[in-house]
C-alpha cells in the first residue's frame, strides 16, 4: 500500500466501529481514525430499530469522534 502514497498523503479511515481497535490501524500507517462514541445506547437502538440515521442520534445518543496518531501526523 505504501508503494502508492506521496511521502506526505494522510490516510484517514473512517466508520462507526473504525475507533474499536486504532492501533492495529496505526502500525500501518494511518493517521487519523472517524468513529462514534455512543453515549446512551437504549436510545441509540431505539432510533435504529425504527429506521433512524445519523441525523436522528447524533448529539443525542452518540458523539462523533477523531482519533489522531500522534506518531504518524
Amino acid at each position: 500500500m505504501n508503494i502508492l502514497l506521496q511521502e506526505s498523503a494522510d490516510i484517514l479511515v473512517t466508520g462507526p466501529t473504525a475507533g474499536m481497535i486504532p492501533d492495529a490501524f496505526f502500525k500501518r500507517c494511518v493517521t487519523v481514525m472517524g468513529g462514534i462514541f455512543v453515549t446512551k445506547p437504549d436510545e441509540l437502538l431505539d432510533v435504529i430499530s425504527e429506521g433512524g440515521s445519523g441525523y436522528h442520534f447524533f448529539g443525542k445518543s452518540a458523539e462523533r469522534t477523531v482519533i489522531y496518531n500522534k506518531y504518524g501526523m
